[in-house]
């Protein structure tokens, strides 16, 4: 993609280059997934991949249904970008169609809105149970918030649920951002890595929206950081010199 970065009252504008790419010229069966996963607990996708082409969308299937069948995890970032998709309705079509087989949700609040759920539903843990009522096969959904005043400044926030237990929604005041690029993909990161290490799931969001802040302050979209450094920055740690 092209990526020019905003600052202050300029916006930031990201172009996808995306066509005739080795990844959107996939063709069906050339990925041998019964290898390829053989060992695969955990499969994480997101919606620009189905966005790319029928093709990647359908081989994305089969490889989730592989590590269905093995009893994995698969978990999935609506990541609705508009420029991808023909139109709303195909992009509503193909995200509702896969969600039937994914265990974790990650998503927008305003994406799950436009795509998923009737526009009369505002409350975060309605919006949950509506998820969970028509997609039996959920098991976690994490709901991310962002409002932006300037392209310098943000808030972020995230709510998560069970079929059992609700969270608070938790929110993060942003200033002086440096590169919001991967900030979502840093959210998702963090958060499937407490589940993976079964940490509550009050947590987990915690420990997530500490890695999108990171994210923020951390130029481009290359995101290298500890579990001590997310830590610090749930902990409010992060004003002390790291020696």
């Amino acid at each position: 993609y092209f990526f020019e970065k905003g600052i202050g009252e300029r916006p930031s504008r990201l172009i996808y280059d995306r066509a005739h790419s080795a990844f959107a010229s996939m063709q069906s069966n050339g990925i041998n997934w019964e290898s390829a996963l053989q060992n695969c607990a955990w499969f994480h996708t997101t919606g620009i991949t189905l966005a790319l082409s029928k093709t990647v969308a359908d081989e994305t299937r089969d490889a989730c249904g592989i590590i269905k069948r093995n009893n994995g995890i698969v978990s999935f970032d609506i990541n609705y970008r508009t420029t991808l998709w023909e139109t709303v309705d195909c992009a509503r079509n193909a995200i509702s169609e896969f969600l039937h087989n994914v265990d974790v949700l990650i998503g927008n609040k305003d994406h799950i809105q436009t795509l998923l759920l009737p526009s009369t539903i505002k409350p975060q843990e309605e919006m949950a149970r509506h998820l969970f009522a028509r997609y039996p096969k959920l098991r976690v959904i994490l709901i991310t918030h962002r409002f932006s005043t300037t392209a310098s400044d943000a808030e972020i926030g995230a709510f998560a649920a069970t079929k059992d237990e609700v969270t608070q929604f938790h929110g993060k005041k942003l200033h002086c951002i440096v590169d919001r690029i991967g900030s979502g993909d840093a959210i998702a990161a963090g958060f499937i890595f407490s589940l993976i290490k079964n940490a509550p799931l009050e947590d987990a969001v915690k420990f997530a929206l500490a890695a999108g802040t990171l994210a923020h302050m951390t130029d481009g979209d290359n995101f290298i950081v500890t579990e001590s450094d997310i830590i610090s920055v749930v902990e409010a740690r992060s004003w002390q010199l790291t020696r």
